[in-house]
């Protein structure tokens, strides 16, 4: 594992010629090529897909659930995902969830803890979350010289890495084995996640100018009940059904 990787960024002329070798053909990655460069084609194509991974609508869901008491917010979570998100969308968020996993388990080695590897991959994964589209209660206070702007734009980052945080941390109660589709993740055994204290490494990525994120307060809220995973959104209109997501497969 490579120090900083998904933080660092490689060379962006090695990463376009990768990016056009693999749409020609060349899938399979070799150890010995760059893992920046590898790194940063995934996020490519994260940044190019025709629509958010998570869309909007569950965006919000996610953050309505991620409002609800510590007792029941992983449940909350789950009916979220399991109710509002696309099949294909779920699918491919899983698959991503599971590619950052990896790299914090190998936290000693790269010094990518699970915060810093969401703080990373949030705003590609939860792209409506970042661009202003979801409702974020807060209670501004300040003059109209655009620092409200700034401070919305920070508590949106840090609700978008406290999601994906409990996403990471929680994977195994989030996603149940009877949401699973057989066959696509063949490092699920490998890729646990942990608790772990925010150390000098994971202070960079937190915003010290911003008030604390509401999204771990412990506000009442009535608790979402459990359900069963169903594919009954997979025709709508932001899921990725139509677009191939192959280059993920050298994830697995």
């Amino acid at each position: 594992m490579v120090e900083g990787i998904l933080r660092q960024a490689a060379d962006v002329d090695d990463v376009e010629h990768r990016i056009k070798e693999f749409e020609q053909g060349i899938t399979e990655f070799s150890p010995k090529e760059d893992a920046h460069v590898i790194a940063d084609c995934v996020k490519y194509f994260l940044r190019e897909l025709p629509s958010s991974p998570v869309p909007t609508s569950c965006c919000n869901a996610l953050l309505e659930a991620c409002r609800t008491d510590r007792g029941s917010r992983v449940n909350a979570m789950r009916v979220a995902i399991c109710e509002m998100f696309p099949e294909p969308n779920r699918r491919l968020l899983q698959r991503i969830l599971l590619m950052m996993q990896t790299v914090a388990s190998h936290k000693a080695l790269n010094r990518m803890s699970t915060s810093a590897v969401a703080a990373c991959m949030a705003p590609l994964l939860l792209r409506p979350l970042l661009a202003g589209d979801c409702e974020i209660e807060s209670n501004f206070n300040v003059g109209g010289d655009g620092s409200i702007q700034l401070l919305k734009a920070a508590a949106a980052a840090n609700h978008a890495q406290a999601i994906v945080i409990t996403l990471l941390e929680e994977y195994e109660k989030i996603f149940s084995e009877g949401s699973l589709s057989p066959g696509l993740y063949s490092d699920s055994d490998e890729c646990g996640s942990e608790d772990e204290e925010v150390t000098d490494d994971d202070e960079s990525y937190v915003d010290d100018a911003t008030e604390e994120s509401d999204v771990y307060t412990d506000d009442d809220h009535d608790s979402a009940s459990s359900g069963t995973c169903t594919q009954s959104c997979e025709s709508r209109e932001d899921d990725l059904s139509d677009y191939e997501v192959h280059p993920l497969d050298f994830l697995t």
